[in-house]
């Protein structure tokens, strides 16, 4: 009797284990991609952009003048934010004449951070979360969340709503160089970061519109910010924007070269 129950229990065993192995055998394993490749933290990871601004000032000759640079940033080191969160320093070299060599430039420290959630940069004393996880066309976030607005110097950046548009999309980026060597780079994956669009804050007085465009893998491969404000001119004056403006900027920035 006692070598029949032991043969039962292990014919019930093997049955058990082989339901077991092909029910493993069928499951399905999700392979789920956020799009934080969106968003490069590697250490050594490095840009470099064509950058182009336009400055409005009533005390400039003409109320603007134009200022062209070439910006290079570097994924550092990591170390611990004042949030208990490992960050990783953005070295930044700036540089006025494409002969200037980058190693002789003393870089600005910004840093950036990204976890399964959300990815975000210091830039100077403002933080922006930059993208929020996963990439899709329902996601929406304030990206200006950690920026007192009510600071009469930031109030510009009040009422941004971050939204995806072209998500996983072919883009190119053609620019011209510093010495005017034109360049271009192509990308099968882009998403473009809509912070704010120019009909979201367009008054008569002040003007703010923001987008950015990421390539996978890459990171931010083109960027358009206008900041603008009527100033003391007449509020009756029918000049659009940004030919209204009498203070503020509109910058934009272009992928040049970079590193995977």
């Amino acid at each position: 009797m006692q070598q029949r129950l032991i043969g039962t229990f292990a014919l019930c065993w093997a049955i058990l284990l082989a339901c077991l192995s092909a029910c493993e055998s069928e499951t399905e394993i999700l392979d789920i991609d956020y799009g934080i490749s969106y968003f490069p933290m590697d250490s050594g990871h490095w840009v470099i952009y064509q950058v182009d601004s336009v400055i409005y000032s009533k005390f400039l000759a003409g109320g603007k003048d134009t200022v062209s640079a070439q910006l290079k940033e570097v994924l550092g080191g990591t170390f611990i934010d004042n949030l208990g969160r490992t960050a990783r320093k953005v070295e930044r070299y700036v540089r006025h004449n494409p002969n200037t060599d980058w190693t002789s430039i003393a870089p600005n420290i910004w840093y950036a951070l990204a976890d399964s959630q959300r990815a975000e940069r210091m830039e100077g004393d403002l933080r922006f979360v930059k993208m929020a996880f996963p990439v899709t066309q329902y996601q929406t976030w304030n990206g200006n969340s950690y920026i007192n607005t009510a600071n009469s110097s930031l109030h510009l950046y009040d009422n941004w709503t971050y939204r995806y548009t072209n998500i996983d999309e072919p883009a190119t980026i053609n620019a011209q160089q510093l010495d005017g060597t034109p360049t271009s780079n192509s990308f099968e994956r882009t998403v473009t970061v809509s912070q704010t669009t120019r009909e979201d804050n367009d008054n008569l007085v002040e003007y703010s519109y923001a987008t950015e465009q990421y390539a996978y893998g890459v990171g931010m491969i083109h960027k358009e910010l206008w900041l603008l404000e009527l100033g003391s001119k007449p509020i009756e004056s029918p000049a659009p924007w940004p030919d209204r403006a009498e203070n503020g900027f509109i910058t934009t920035y272009k992928l040049i070269d970079y590193k995977h």
